[in-house]
């Protein structure tokens, strides 16, 4: 199997729940998608974790859970 032809499901997240877990299976999912060398689609992640409405003690805390969110900053 070629890896550059490989792309990651993304699960659907209601938008604007914001709930902590629904951002860190995002991080996760970006965290993957960096891993596969599919930049394009950790950005377009990031900018739906960013849209979540979390406080920021909850950013804080996955911001440091997944330090791979730092690189997309």
């Amino acid at each position: 199997m070629n890896a550059e032809n490989i792309t990651i499901p993304v699960l659907p997240v209601a938008p604007g729940s914001g709930r902590p877990d629904e951002a860190q299976a995002l991080a996760a999912r970006i965290e993957l998608a960096l891993a596969m060398g599919q930049h394009q689609v950790a950005t377009d992640l990031y900018r739906r974790f960013l849209a979540l409405p979390l406080s920021e003690t909850e950013r804080r805390r996955i911001h440091t859970e997944f330090a791979v969110l730092d690189r997309l900053r």
